[in-house]
């Protein structure tokens, strides 16, 4: 035991160190608020395919979901998504009628963690034996679901819908920010788990009860071969994503700081060794094979360095003979392919001198400002930066959090109302509303929040339709007011404006006027954050710095500090001022579609505007209605201010040079001024110079110059 005491020596520098992680944002509150935001992510995301009838799921695993990493080591977003439609069995009385089975195996030759798939009949639980061109033929005698081929059409599909594609290992994606990766989900406990459970074990970790929840996890194949197989073609890899986020959800905060400070040298000083030879997944590995080794009760602040020394002890020793191993599945090198001898003994020789000189190149950090925070002189001048930091942070995963829901929730709009009729569009409405209710009513705490948000945002935009029919069919307005005072919760601005656009529309100027002035005190009265629920994205949406003047995260439902762009469907139409109503169909040249990518053409035919942009144009028209010139031009000024103060931070700059254009034309008109109805040209041609294809700013111009063809 006294083996592991460790040194008083280590004592203040373990404190420095695990100051200086937490004034990098590993701390407690951050590592929960990372796991909150991607879990409640995955559950919106669980719940919005099974309203679109969806036969899959998506998991968040790696750094991000699991609270391991900093700003400064800027991590992918890890996601996997797990077909539901096929059945994966290990024999044959796992056959199930009207499902699509395959059946996994083992050949003799096959490297450890790498099973082989094979096609079953879906009429009754045999072998296939008809290629239909789809299969790939082993051993002249059974037909093989090809894991090749799977990425190869994974990879079709992502550059289908956003004409771009980006591969690294197993992952098929549209970015390099997001690691995404096909699998098929295994139910039952294989073997190499079973072994794994079993195992002895020299401490305490992981305890008993840990284990047997890890029982109960599901596995997954992922359609990628071992590096030097001759049939990797075929092969699928073992992978037990969720056990391993288990563990890592079981870790303490020493623990987890392990493992960060672990990447961050990985990043600023092995990667100068190695480049790339050592990855995010080996320090994982190291640190659960440490945890495993170590007492339980060594796992404290105070020794952290000391700790971070038992790491690096066990990777010298894994690099000394080039063989790191999985935790979980036995026999797996995950050195292969990854690490050259030559390097592996410039890489040990490197760590041993971090060990014998106490960790003193630490201070070579350059990530997060960690070596800078090592060299300062009190743990105080380190931590001055903490609060703004952890606030910062927690408003971009909120932030992070409601746009890609908000983007769920408007591509399964999409799905269920698009060319339909409104009696259709209205009656498939009311059923995932339904269902929304039901998930409310009976799922799990998590679910019930997502489900209640869901609600909310759907509830928004069925009012709004409503509201539209009744305009249409000249019926009473009152029961419309009702109707958007209870969606008006979703955030700070979108229904409110979608409110005074439907006064606007209906001729109720007064009551728009105050709607829209409580708008723009409600903007005025703190920092608010726009969020664009096209998934659209600007620069300052990605800097850390962005969220720490903003109050996004810290919302009750009382308040809220989060303001979405307005977006309009066509069944909204007239609630839509009628200049905005040409977003809605956009070019007259039909050749530009077949040029724009899948994921831009998704909200075509829709509008989108940001909020602040659409107040002023709301108020431009309102106070032309009422004929009050000196503000209606008080507001021309407001947008033109606001569309020149903040061009970089608009997510729809097309849209909002065609409305400042449009009013600059309708001052001309009214004030009879050509020079006027030249600079509103000049304002169009701005818009199509942000965005030249597919934009309304062609009929504008159009209508301008009098001609019935765009050249």
């Amino acid at each position: 035991m006294s083996d592991y005491c460790a040194p008083e020596m280590y004592t203040a520098l373990s404190r420095r160190l695990s100051a200086a992680l937490e004034n990098a944002g590993v701390t407690e509150e951050i590592v929960m608020a990372r796991r909150n935001s991607y879990l409640m992510i995955e559950t919106s995301l669980d719940i919005c395919s099974n309203l679109r009838k969806r036969k899959r799921i998506l998991f968040h695993f790696g750094s991000q979901s699991e609270g391991t990493t900093t700003p400064g080591l800027r991590s992918d977003i890890d996601i996997l998504g797990c077909d539901l439609r096929t059945h994966v069995m290990r024999d044959w009385s796992q056959w199930k009628p009207k499902r699509k089975n395959v059946k996994m195996f083992k050949d003799k030759d096959l490297p450890p963690q790498q099973y082989l798939i094979q096609a079953v009949r879906q009429d009754s639980p045999e072998p296939e034996t008809e290629s239909k061109g789809k299969y790939v033929l082993f051993k002249n005698s059974i037909l093989l679901v090809g894991s090749e081929s799977r990425r190869k059409k994974c990879l079709n599909i992502m550059f289908t819908k956003f004409g771009r594609t980006h591969t690294s290992g197993p992952s098929t994606s549209f970015s390099d920010e997001v690691d995404l990766v096909y699998a098929l989900g295994v139910k039952d406990l294989v073997p190499e788990i079973q072994q794994w459970i079993q195992r002895h074990r020299p401490g305490n970790w992981p305890p008993q009860a840990l284990l047997e929840e890890c029982k109960t996890c599901m596995n997954f194949l992922v359609p990628v071969g071992h590096a030097d197989s001759d049939t990797n073609h075929v092969e699928w890899r073992l992978s037990p994503n969720l056990i391993e986020r288990k563990l890592m959800f079981s870790l303490n905060l020493t623990q987890i700081k392990c493992c960060v400070l672990l990447k961050i040298m990985k990043n600023s000083l092995f990667n100068s060794i190695v480049n790339g030879g050592i990855t995010s997944f080996h320090c994982k590995t190291i640190v659960l094979y440490t945890i495993e080794r170590i007492p339980v009760h060594l796992w404290q602040e105070q020794n952290l360095a000391f700790l971070l020394i038992q790491c690096l002890h066990t990777m010298q020793r894994w690099i000394k003979y080039g063989i790191c191993p999985h935790y979980i599945i036995k026999g797996v090198n995950l050195f292969d392919g990854k690490l050259r001898r030559t390097k592996c003994k410039i890489l040990h020789t490197y760590i041993l001198s971090l060990i014998e000189n106490k960790l003193q190149g630490l201070k070579q950090i350059d990530i997060d400002n960690i070596g800078m925070a090592l060299s300062e002189q009190t743990i105080e001048s380190i931590q001055h930066l903490n609060c703004i930091l952890t606030n910062g942070i927690q408003n971009k995963l909120e932030f992070d959090r409601v746009g890609r829901q908000q983007n769920d929730v408007w591509r399964c709009l999409l799905e269920v109302v698009e060319n339909k009729s409104f009696t259709n569009a209205s009656k498939n409405l009311n059923k995932i509303l339904r269902k929304c209710i039901q998930y409310y009513l009976n799922g799990t705490v998590s679910e019930r929040t997502i489900a209640e948000q869901l609600f909310i945002w759907l509830m928004s935009f069925h009012v709004s339709m409503q509201a539209s029919m009744i305009i249409q069919n000249q019926c009473h307005l009152n029961k419309c007011v009702i109707l958007f005072k209870q969606s008006l919760s979703t955030d700070v601005t979108s229904n409110r404006l979608k409110l005074a656009s439907f006064l606007v529309s209906t001729g109720y100027l007064q009551s728009a006027l105050i709607v829209l002035c409580d708008i723009q005190q409600r903007l005025n009265a703190k920092p608010i954050k726009v969020c664009c629920p096209c998934g659209n994205r600007n620069l300052s949406d990605t800097l850390l710095e962005t969220f720490t003047r903003y109050s996004v995260g810290k919302c009750s439902s009382n308040e809220n500090h989060m303001a979405l762009c307005v977006r309009f469907l066509k069944y909204e139409a007239f609630c839509v001022p009628p200049a905005l109503l040409l977003e809605m169909n956009r070019t007259g040249i039909e050749a530009e579609y077949s040029k724009l990518d899948r994921i831009q053409t998704d909200w075509d035919r829709h509008v989108s505007v940001d909020a602040d942009v659409f107040m002023y144009y709301l108020k431009y028209l309102t106070y032309g209605g009422l004929g009050d010139i000196r503000k209606q031009l008080s507001a021309l000024e407001g947008l033109t201010e606001c569309i020149q103060n903040h061009t970089e931070e608009l997510y729809h700059l097309e849209t909002a040079y065609n409305l400042l254009g449009h009013c600059v034309e309708m001052t001309g008109h009214c004030l009879e001024l050509t020079g006027l109805l030249e600079k509103a040209a000049s304002v169009y041609l701005m818009s199509l110079q942000s965005k030249p294809r597919n934009n309304a700013a062609n009929w504008h111009i159009r209508r301008l110059c009098g001609n019935t063809q765009y050249t």
